[in-house]
C-alpha cells in the first residue's frame, strides 16, 4: 500500500512539473512570434524624381543658290530648322528652373555680296518661344531687304550666339515646360546682277546646350 502511495506521488510530481514545462515553452513562444512579426514588417522607401532637361534640333540648314532655282523673277531661296528645349520637374518640388544657350554654327559659306553698297542678300530670321522674332543679336546688323527682315549675314561664318543663358521654368512632372525655336535663313533675290552667288553653298547647324 505504501509502496503505491510513492508511486502515485511521484508520477504527480512528474505531470505537474511536466505541465510547467509546457506552459512556459508556450508562453516563450507566443513572445517571441510577437517579437517577431514587429521585427519582419516591410518598409516602402519612396524616392524623389530630379529635374531633366533635353534638347532636340531638327535638320541642319543647307542649300545652294543655281540657275534652276534662283534667277530674275524667281524669288527667294529659304532654308529653315527648329531647336526644342524640354525642362521636366523634379517631383519634389513641383518646380525646376534651368539655362541655356542657342547658337547658329557656320560650317560653310561661299556666298559674297553682289552690290556696290553691300546689301543683305543672306539674312537671318529666328523666332523665339514666345512667337517674337529677335531684332537684337550682338555683333549682327537688323535689315530688311524687300519683304524679308532679320540680320545680315551675308559672308560669316563660325558660331553665333543667338541666345545665351535663356531661361526655362517648368511646374510639369510628366510633360515638362516646352520651349522651341524657327531658325531661318533666306537668301533674297534683289532682281539684280547676283551671278556672283550662283553655285554658291551655305551649310549651318543650330546647337541648343547648357
Amino acid at each position: 500500500m505504501e509502496e503505491n502511495r510513492k508511486k502515485t506521488l511521484i508520477l504527480t510530481i512528474i505531470a505537474v512539473v511536466t505541465l510547467i514545462l509546457v506552459t512556459v515553452g508556450a508562453t516563450f513562444a507566443y513572445f517571441m512570434a510577437q517579437g517577431g512579426e514587429d521585427v519582419t514588417k516591410n518598409v516602402d522607401v519612396t524616392t524623389n524624381t530630379t529635374d531633366s532637361l533635353t534638347f532636340v534640333v531638327e535638320n541642319p540648314i543647307s542649300f545652294s543658290a543655281n540657275q534652276d532655282n534662283f534667277g530674275q523673277g524667281m524669288g527667294n531661296q529659304s532654308g529653315s530648322t527648329g531647336a526644342r528645349a524640354t525642362l521636366i520637374a523634379n517631383n519634389g518640388t513641383n518646380t525646376a528652373t534651368e539655362y541655356y544657350n542657342l547658337t547658329l554654327n557656320i560650317t560653310n559659306n561661299s556666298f559674297v555680296y553682289t552690290t556696290a553698297e553691300q546689301q543683305a542678300e543672306l539674312i537671318l530670321t529666328v523666332t523665339a518661344p514666345d512667337g517674337q522674332t529677335l531684332q537684337n543679336i550682338s555683333g549682327l546688323n537688323y535689315v530688311t531687304v524687300g519683304d524679308v527682315s532679320g540680320f545680315d549675314i551675308t559672308t560669316k561664318t563660325g558660331e553665333i550666339a543667338i541666345a545665351s543663358n535663356y531661361e526655362i521654368t517648368s511646374t510639369n512632372t510628366t510633360v515638362g515646360e516646352i520651349q522651341e525655336w524657327e531658325v531661318k535663313l533666306t537668301f533674297v533675290n534683289l532682281d539684280s546682277d547676283q551671278n556672283a552667288n550662283t553655285g554658291k553653298t551655305f551649310d549651318a547647324e543650330v546647337k541648343l546646350s547648357k
